[in-house]
């Protein structure tokens, strides 16, 4: 006696869940396993391109600071790392910049002053405003933040966003605290919310995260996590925010800026929108201990 049509659509349903939860169980088990073995789980999207450009584009590039202190260059819609910057461009003093503070364009000026402290490039500007955060970007006719990004209040929703986000990680720490939300418009046709939270509980370790989802919550994804088990022997342990959003290298699309705050550091990151994720393409760290 043969199996009939829907017996069959029934035991491959059957195989199909079984083999998803098989999946799951070990997506799952090699979290717990990496999270007992390691005291530390970091979970972000690093471009190497900045070390990558030509000799004749970095000796091109102009300096991206913010709060005065150098990020990188850029030149030809091209990012380029600090150190090729610093090596072969002669861009410094007296370089016209654009400086634009979270609520858009403040002027253009120039760089007065640069120095190498704290393990990074510091650059003063001619600016007067020496109490808002800024961005500086080579001078352009063209405006780099034409839509600013607007800080909302939290929702339900975002924290479901978060969750979904966590996906597995939520076996380390499932608590939530959302921070900070924001408003992006990357272009016409990709707006977001960034979203920044931590763990509420700190009884099995303490997470860092920053989010992205579409306006409908359908599709949100890790930016930058951070877990680590003990918190108290974790100094280089970093609290993300968002700082800024705004088309650094002048291609018609927003990167975002990621603040990271530890006991010894403050790092700062520039994360441009690439195949539907969000990747780290240049960055500098300040050690507060010097």
């Amino acid at each position: 006696m043969g199996y009939s049509r829907s017996k069959l659509k029934s035991r491959t349903l059957l195989k199909v869940f079984l083999i998803l939860f098989i999946l799951l169980f070990v997506v799952g088990a090699t979290i717990l396993i990496i999270a007992s073995v390691n005291t530390s789980t970091v979970v972000e999207h690093i471009s190497k391109k900045a070390n990558d450009v030509s000799d004749d584009v970095a000796r091109n590039s102009k300096p991206i600071v913010i709060d005065n202190v150098v990020l990188g260059a850029v030149y030809d819609n091209e990012f380029v790392s600090t150190d090729k910057y610093e090596n072969l461009s002669s861009n410094r003093i007296n370089t016209e910049v654009d400086v634009y503070t979270k609520n858009g364009k403040s002027g253009t000026f120039k760089i007065t002053n640069m120095t190498k402290k704290n393990s990074a490039i510091q650059a003063l500007t001619s600016s007067i405003n020496v109490v808002d955060e800024y961005i500086a970007i080579p001078k352009s006719d063209v405006n780099a933040m034409p839509i600013p990004p607007v800080e909302v209040e939290a929702t339900d929703e975002d924290y479901r966003a978060v969750k979904e986000a966590l996906g597995m990680y939520k076996i380390l720490n499932n608590s939530i605290n959302i921070l900070s939300v924001h408003d992006i418009s990357v272009n016409l046709s990709n707006t977001f919310k960034i979203i920044c939270a931590t763990s509420s509980n700190n009884t099995r370790g303490v997470y860092s995260v920053v989010i992205f989802t579409n306006s409908n919550r359908t599709n949100s994804k890790i930016i930058k996590y951070n877990y680590v088990k003990d918190k108290n022997n974790a100094s280089y342990w970093p609290i993300y925010s968002f700082e800024f959003s705004a088309d650094l290298n002048n291609d018609g699309n927003s990167e975002i800026i990621i603040r990271e705050v530890s006991e010894f550091n403050v790092k700062y990151d520039i994360l441009e929108y690439d195949n539907n994720n969000f990747i780290e393409v240049l960055s500098s760290t300040i050690n507060l201990q010097n």
